[in-house]
């Protein structure tokens, strides 16, 4: 227990649940943590910190009682010898005080511990639920066939009975931020997926051992608003500087381009840059 940078306050909250606040050194948790605890446990916290703080102002008024004026003098004897008794005193009172409330504050920090122990376990789990769920969108396993002007439909390479693969206009397989990019870029606005890729992606959310729907886990991690409407903006695969796109540089493998007097293209596509 730091005298200088360690404080616990204790105050009651709902459901049996009390509010302690630890302020510790650096490289330790800090904020306030909610324990369980009864009211018997609340009034004992209080009372044994209330005392704590007493013996604490205790000790520390052998530093305010007054002293005479030719004690204060560095240069007359008996100053040292001052210094080291009101030293000792101090220290012995704190000690005591320590003693006295280490009970108490070793258990209100098990308690915090065990709490932030288990919130640490939940931030894990969360975390590796969000990592395994979410890499079904980046596997390289989508692709999609244009269907009419303003439609696609959606499907998964490795699920199925291979006819949308096998169309002559398919596109993939890629991560689904890479086709919404795609699906953006061609001006998309219906997207129809195969019953085989939602039945695959629910497949492999109960492989990782969260079972969701296609509608649930679109609700979570879809790399763009609707699913069943092409991305009214850039997907997550967009870089941060322009670049040629692939219709970009099927329109300049056409001949197609505009170049200006300085020689620069025309990407198109994503709308001037």
């Amino acid at each position: 227990m730091s005298r200088d940078e360690e404080m616990i306050e204790v105050a009651p909250v709902l459901s049996g649940l009390y509010a302690v606040t630890l302020w510790v050194g650096e490289g330790a948790g800090k904020g306030p943590v909610r324990v369980p605890g009864t009211e018997e446990d609340r009034e004992r916290w209080t009372a044994a910190r209330r005392r704590f703080e007493e013996d604490a102002a205790y000790a520390a008024a052998v530093w305010k009682a007054p002293v005479s004026w030719w004690r204060r003098v560095r240069w007359l004897p008996g100053y040292r010898a001052e210094q080291r008794r009101r030293r000792a005193e101090y220290t012995a009172r704190w000690a005591r005080a320590e003693e006295r409330y280490r009970a108490v504050h070793e258990e209100i920090r098990a308690r915090a511990d065990a709490v932030r122990q288990e919130q640490e376990r939940a931030e894990r789990a969360a975390r590796e639920r969000h990592d395994r769920l979410a890499s079904v969108a980046h596997r390289s396993v989508w692709g999609w066939v244009r269907k009419g002007q303003k439609v696609a439909v959606v499907f998964r390479h490795d699920a199925g009975d291979g006819r949308l693969r096998a169309d002559s206009s398919a596109r993939g397989p890629s991560p689904l931020a890479v086709v919404g990019d795609e699906l953006y870029e061609y001006g998309i606005t219906r997207v129809r997926w195969d019953d085989a890729a939602k039945k695959a992606v629910a497949a492999d959310c109960a492989a990782a051992g969260h079972p969701l729907t296609f509608a649930e886990w679109w609700a979570e991690f879809g790399p763009w608003e609707k699913p069943h409407q092409g991305p009214s903006a850039w997907s997550t695969n967009r870089p941060r500087w322009p670049v040629p796109t692939r219709r970009s540089r099927e329109r300049l493998a056409r001949g197609t381009s505009h170049h200006s007097s300085h020689g620069v293209g025309d990407y198109g596509g994503f709308g001037g840059f």
